[in-house]
């Protein structure tokens, strides 16, 4: 009589978490080892997150290596990526911070660039400001880029970026205008750019960073 068939074992990586609730979070992989013998290849974690469906994983990718999928920080919003945020803190009082437009040219500047991606300027405002100081020691702390040469006029996105700057600072702001040609040339000596790709021309900010006071403080 012949034996019952055995099903054969599923190799490691087509394993998901329905089938192993523990491999939630991992993928496994071989590891290729140039050593011989010690029997085999094992199964080593990579990083990628698994959904908590167990239908596909979720990850991000990052000059072709397999980086960490969606931030879950409380308080802090999903738009600030551990690099931006990472800027955001390493700066100073008095250094600069360029928000732009997706004409700006931010990579001449020669300083780094964070490029937010299908994001305008007022929202990527509203969540740096939401953690980032402007500069109490300084009558204007933030700066536009001039529209048509003439200091009165602002856009439409201009004026939404002020008043949501103005919900974070304590004192009255008012903008500080900066001609094209002199913005460009000003860009070079700032900490960091942010890129956006925000449609409206003259969508291009300067926040100069203030001081983090302790608790209670006035």
């Amino acid at each position: 009589m012949r034996a019952p068939l055995r099903e054969a074992p599923r190799s490691v990586d087509r394993l998901t978490n329905r089938d192993d609730p523990s491999l939630l979070g991992t993928l496994t992989q071989p590891s290729r080892s140039s050593h011989s013998g010690g029997g085999g290849d094992r199964p080593q974690p990579c990083s990628i997150r698994a959904d908590r469906s167990g239908r596909k994983p979720v990850h991000g990718r990052s000059g072709g290596r397999l980086t960490k999928g969606p931030r879950v920080l409380r308080g802090i919003d999903p738009l600030l990526s551990g690099d931006l945020l990472k800027i955001l803190d390493d700066m100073g009082h008095g250094d600069e911070l360029l928000l732009v437009d997706r004409n700006f040219p931010a990579a001449s500047t020669g300083r780094p660039v964070i490029r937010l991606g299908l994001v305008g300027v007022v929202r990527a405002a509203e969540a740096i400001l939401d953690v980032f100081p402007l500069d109490e020691f300084v009558e204007r702390p933030l700066g536009r880029m001039e529209v048509n040469e003439d200091p009165s006029v602002t856009t439409t996105e201009q004026d939404a970026v002020l008043a949501v700057a103005q919900r974070h600072h304590p004192r009255e702001l008012d903008w500080e205008v900066v001609p094209r040609l002199d913005f460009y040339e000003r860009a070079r000596r700032t900490y960091a750019v942010v890129h956006t790709l925000e449609e409206q021309p003259w969508g291009c900010f300067i926040l100069k960073k203030g001081v983090v006071f302790p608790a209670g403080s006035d």
